[in-house]
Parts: structure tokens; C-alpha cells; sequence
């Protein structure tokens, strides 16, 4: 009897294990560690795919939804446009045509290598509610409604710090921090406001797509912010799925 329960516990704890243990989708080349030439490659198809690999747990990306709160502001109190935009139940269109261009890094041990990362994606549409108060040309207004941002070419550097997490004696990465810096061709808005004047809310959009440059360099540093909150929850998943070790070609 003892022996038949041991036997039984023995089977259970290897099917544990099994279920647990990640197979590399076999329609995605995988790369040896350090590889700067795969692996851009390697973690693009991974996304795009992302649905067909439920193990990782990839955030479904198209459309992406995001919930949690950003807060844009200008800095520049002495500008004509001044603007606070606070966006919730964010939805993005586009990621998944996001492509991998360039990496630095990713090397055997996760104690001694650099993470950096390149991206492009061609347009992105995001679609947010959204709250707002600004100083449009010395005229206070605060609406509320439904906003459509549109980035059109954006280039996205990323910055990544990590920490090394044994399990069963394996390496697993736990994304700390993202830091990113962006570039893009186009910004623009479409503010649908539930209140208010419909002749302020075209004036409303038509001084900010006008004035996008100077708007867009006072809200970079935010937009990055946000950026890299939903970079992290695309690529926390894969890391802390995955062993290190097995996202690499032994």
C-alpha cells in the first residue's frame, strides 16, 4: 500500500513538473545567447504569435487593453497651451505590428549582461477616457470624453533592469524597471468631449494637431513613462515564464 501511494505521489510530481516545463513554439527560430542578429527576430515572432503561445502569458496585443491611469501634463507654465490629460481604460491598436530591430546584450548569465532593446512600430491608435483641464491661449477649459491619440513611425529604445530569480534551480528573469526613450514622425489627437461646446472641442483639437511638435516635446517625458509601463507587461511575461537559460539555443 505504501509502496503503490508512492508510486502515485512520484507520478504526480513529475506531471507537475511537466506541465510547468516551457516547449519553444517550433515555427520560431530560436537563438543562441548573445546572438544580436536572431534574437531581434526571435522576440518579434514571439509577439506576434503571442496568442498562440498561451504558456508565456503574453497580454493579448491586438487590440491591447490597458487600465491603468496616465497622466500627460505640459511643464512650460508660460506656454499658450497648457494641458493635463488624465487617460483611463486605455485601448491600443497596433503593437502587434511592433518589430524587434536591434538588441544589446541578452548574453548566458543574466548576472553579468545588459538588456537593450530597439523597436519600431509603423502606427499605433490609442483610444483612452479621458479627463482634461487646460489654458488654451490664456482661455480656461476642463472636458471630458473620449480621446483618439494616433503615432505614426515611433521608434522605441529600451532600457531594461533586471533581477535573477532561482526556481527549482533554474534562472528567471523579474523585470525591475523600463526605461525608454522615443522618437516618432506624427503626433496627433481627437478630443470627443461629452460636455461643453462642440465649436471649443474643434478649436480644441485643431491648437493642438497645429502646435503637435511643441506639445508633443512638453508631454515626452510622460508618454515615455506610459510606454514603458506597457512595454514591461509585454515582456515580464516571457522571462518570468521561461527559464533563462531555455529561451537560448544550448
Amino acid at each position: 500500500m505504501k509502496s503503490q501511494l508512492l508510486n502515485v505521489c512520484l507520478a504526480s510530481f513529475c506531471l507537475i513538473g511537466t506541465a510547468f516545463s516551457f516547449q519553444w513554439p517550433s515555427n520560431i527560430q530560436q537563438c543562441k545567447a548573445a546572438d544580436e542578429t536572431c534574437i531581434p527576430q526571435a522576440l518579434t515572432q514571439l509577439f506576434r504569435h503571442a496568442d498562440e503561445i498561451p504558456d508565456l502569458k503574453i497580454p493579448k496585443m491586438e487590440p491591447f487593453v490597458w487600465n491603468k491611469e496616465a497622466v500627460l501634463r505640459t511643464r512650460n507654465p508660460n506656454a499658450p497651451i497648457n494641458i493635463v490629460i488624465r487617460n483611463s481604460n486605455t485601448t491600443i491598436y497596433g503593437l502587434k505590428a511592433m518589430e524587434i530591430t536591434q538588441v544589446k546584450g541578452f548574453g548566458p548569465d543574466p548576472r553579468k549582461t545588459k538588456f537593450e532593446i530597439k523597436s519600431t512600430v509603423p502606427f499605433l491608435v490609442s483610444v483612452s477616457n479621458y479627463k482634461s483641464t487646460m489654458n488654451l491661449f490664456a482661455l480656461p477649459i476642463t472636458t471630458e470624453g473620449i480621446s483618439n491619440t494616433t503615432i505614426t513611425n515611433m521608434e522605441i529604445r529600451q532600457n531594461i533592469d533586471v533581477d535573477v530569480i532561482q526556481k527549482n534551480g533554474k534562472d528567471y528573469i523579474k523585470i525591475k524597471n523600463v526605461r525608454v526613450h522615443i522618437k516618432l514622425n506624427k503626433f496627433s489627437v481627437d478630443f470627443k468631449s461629452k460636455t461643453g461646446n462642440p465649436a471649443i472641442n474643434d478649436t480644441i483639437n485643431k491648437a493642438i494637431n497645429e502646435n503637435w511638435r511643441e506639445i508633443y516635446a512638453e508631454l515626452k517625458q510622460d508618454l515615455e513613462k506610459s510606454i514603458a509601463d506597457v512595454i514591461k507587461a509585454l515582456i515580464s511575461p516571457i522571462f518570468e515564464n521561461m527559464p533563462y537559460q531555455e529561451f537560448f539555443l544550448q
